[in-house]
């Protein structure tokens, strides 16, 4: 059975860029069913960016490696 994958934008501050102030930045929740796979932070892209790697997790482009631990 396939568990259907979805994917959440949110802006999240980012205080580590070298500018007086707190600056934002977009990062992307994966989900298989309700499971959080990978959070992706995206510093320095648009929100369009961070729309098109939504789509391609969605869509099945982006595989996680899938890594065992000991």
């Amino acid at each position: 059975m396939n568990t259907k994958k979805t994917a959440k934008i949110r802006k999240e501050v980012y205080a580590g860029n070298g500018s007086k102030g707190p600056d934002t930045t977009y990062v992307v929740d994966l989900f298989e069913g309700h499971k959080l796979m990978e959070s992706r932070t995206l510093l320095g892209k648009s929100i369009h960016y961070a729309e098109d790697v939504a789509e391609n997790w969605e869509t099945g482009i982006i595989k996680l490696n899938k890594t065992s631990s000991s």
